[in-house]
């Protein structure tokens, strides 16, 4: 067999044209595919995010979940054996419901947010309802619709946004 059959090598023992061919197509082959999304759904109690909800805080008394401060958060899942997971949001898809008669414009019920944890960068598909508030760092409380975040739970908040950091409890 000739060198022109194959651009293999005799030292690398890969002179069958067979070979040299699976070779070449594998080489056509796409990366591996890309590690499985884990699908986080994220429906806390709602009673917490309710006017007159508070947090019982290890070091002060009380303290209004809507006032709740990134030192707060932290203090209070070192204080239940929790730990706080970041994750920054790379893109938000809002799943949006056809308008109904009672309401003229179109509700958006439920968002899933692609997110990639900060420590190891793994991807997460976050589920949520459109109003369910998030916690982001630096700036406090955010949801994917905050005018549905204040109807619903008369709590205000932030509009989600790319490129945001979000914490959420492992409870």
């Amino acid at each position: 067999m000739s060198q022109e059959t194959s651009s293999f090598s005799d030292a690398e023992g890969l002179t069958d044209p067979k070979v040299a061919r699976l070779h070449a197509f594998e080489e056509l082959l796409p990366s591996p595919l890309p590690a499985p999304v884990e699908r986080l759904r994220w429906y806390p109690c709602l009673d917490m995010f309710k006017p007159r909800a508070y947090v019982e805080m290890p070091t002060t008394n009380i303290i209004a979940v809507q006032d709740l401060t990134l030192e707060n958060m932290l203090e209070h899942a070192r204080s239940t054996n929790r730990r706080v997971i970041e994750y920054y949001v790379q893109e938000i898809e809002p799943v949006v419901y056809e308008q109904s008669q009672e309401r003229a414009e179109a509700q958006v019920a439920e968002a899933q947010v692609r997110l990639r944890q900060v420590d190891d960068g793994s991807p997460v598909l976050l589920v949520t309802s459109s109003f369910m508030p998030l916690f982001c760092r630096g700036r406090g409380w955010v949801s994917v619709c905050p005018e549905e975040t204040n109807r619903t739970l008369a709590f205000n908040c932030e509009l989600l946004a790319q490129g945001d950091v979000i914490m959420i409890s492992d409870c």
